[in-house]
């Protein structure tokens, strides 16, 4: 008898960005920007997925000042506390899917999040 080893190839997950309370806050506020995944669970293997935030400019986040929760298979929060102008820009949850048996699959999904200086917006009205 002779054995094989079978590689299966996945599609993608299916990855999705929201913020909260929204994209456009003030500075000082504090905002949510999660990361919505979903596997695809036809795969009879174990199928993690590894789940990064990225800072504008493309950078990982790691930083201390931040929060990161959830779970390595599903949603994953990140929690920008008391944010600066500087702080606006694109921000991308990356998400790989790794398995014993499958090719590693990725899927990107980004979210623009704009922060207004409390003295602009005061002098404006």
């Amino acid at each position: 008898t002779s054995s094989a080893r079978v590689i299966v190839q996945i599609p993608p997950p299916l990855v999705a960005t929201a913020a909260a309370p929204s994209q456009v806050v003030m500075e000082e506020d504090n905002i949510t920007l999660t990361c919505y995944v979903q596997l695809n669970s036809s795969v009879d293997s174990t199928v993690m997925a590894n789940i990064e935030w990225m800072e504008p400019g493309g950078a990982p986040i790691n930083s201390t000042r931040v929060a990161l929760a959830g779970s390595t298979y599903t949603n994953h929060t990140l929690y920008l506390p008391s944010v600066v102008t500087e702080e606006s820009g694109v921000y991308t949850c990356h998400v790989v899917v790794i398995s014993e048996y499958v090719i590693s699959a990725y899927a990107n999904s980004s979210i623009e999040v704009a922060i207004y200086s409390i003295s602009i917006m005061a002098s404006s009205n």
